[in-house]
């Protein structure tokens, strides 16, 4: 399991690069990828607490993703910053079980707020739901 509980994937490398260094400046720890396809290798490997992703990008999209991300972990946090001004972005991002959208640019400071969040959020003891497989073998465990 990855030791790392927040994935961050844009498709912008430079992005990307920024926002590393404010992570790792804000001293969270987390993991990075520069496509869908690359965070879905990611997300098989291991359980995240969070995903930050962008929306626009080739290949498999932001909506996409969750929607992939929340079938392999479905108590994974999602959340996606994009430069779109779609007025359909809320709403597809809930259809995907996004739980919060946030516009670009965004500041460094809320990079840092982000993300300090998340990681104090995942290292509280996740609540596992009663899912049908676990009441089907509720007994057994």
């Amino acid at each position: 399991m990855d030791t790392d509980r927040i994935l961050i994937v844009d498709d912008d490398e430079l992005y990307l690069r920024l926002v590393k260094s404010i992570v790792q400046g804000a001293g969270v720890k987390a993991r990075y990828a520069r496509s869908g396809e690359e965070a879905v290798g990611i997300l098989k490997k291991g359980f995240f607490a969070t995903l930050i992703s962008d929306l626009q990008m080739p290949g498999m999209n932001g909506y996409e993703l969750a929607l992939t991300a929340k079938g392999l972990h479905p108590e994974i946090d999602i959340i996606m910053i994009t430069g779109s001004e779609s007025p359909d972005v809320p709403r597809l991002a809930r259809q995907a079980g996004i739980s919060k959208v946030m516009a670009k640019p965004v500041s460094a400071a809320q990079i840092r707020e982000l993300v300090r969040g998340q990681a104090g959020a995942a290292a509280r003891p996740r609540v596992m739901t009663d899912t049908p497989m676990r009441r089907e073998h509720r007994d057994y465990l």
